[in-house]
């Protein structure tokens, strides 16, 4: 997987709203970057922000956990 160019479309379709397709990518890249790689963070972080605005506070959860 090029993490870069799968961070750009999760990007891109984070801007254009599309919760979806955004949360797929940026778990399928928060599952396979390890924590030290700074673009770790915010694909925990989006996950987080995507999941409360879902109203699916409770799978927020995991993804707020591994922040710490």
């Amino acid at each position: 997987m090029d993490w870069e160019e799968t961070l750009i479309r999760a990007r891109q379709q984070f801007a254009e709203g599309n919760v979806e397709e955004s949360e797929r990518l940026y778990s399928e890249l928060a599952n396979v970057m390890p924590a030290s790689d700074r673009r770790y963070a915010e694909c925990l972080e989006r996950l987080v922000f995507l999941k409360k605005r879902t109203g699916s506070y409770e799978q927020a959860l995991p993804y707020s956990a591994r922040l710490i």
